[in-house]
């Protein structure tokens, strides 16, 4: 089974992932609106806006801490939590842009 990551060292792979991250936070400045909404209530009313820039700083610092974990002890599943962590927040973040 040759899977991309157990090819490179955990730093390097680590690096690709943070540089993944920071992309799509690039990408969503150009679409999410300057007050994103982070939640919301039982009536369906937007209880607390964010700076859009406060918002998609979210993305690269939750997998850089996820990834960050895997270091000490070379741990890949890390950076499966991390990839994970950006298609969450991405979703979100997509469906946000659709909807608002």
């Amino acid at each position: 089974m040759n899977l991309f990551f157990l090819n490179m060292s955990y730093r390097k792979a680590f690096s690709l992932v943070l540089a993944i991250s920071l992309i799509v936070a690039i990408v969503f400045l150009f679409f999410l609106p300057e007050q994103v909404p982070m939640q919301w209530g039982i009536d369906d009313q937007v209880n607390y806006y964010a700076p859009k820039y406060l918002a998609v700083l979210v993305i690269p610092v939750v997998a850089g801490i996820l990834g960050g974990k895997g270091l000490a002890n070379q741990n890949f599943a890390y950076l499966g939590y991390s990839l994970l962590s950006i298609v969450v927040n991405s979703g979100l973040f997509v469906f946000i842009c659709v909807t608002y």
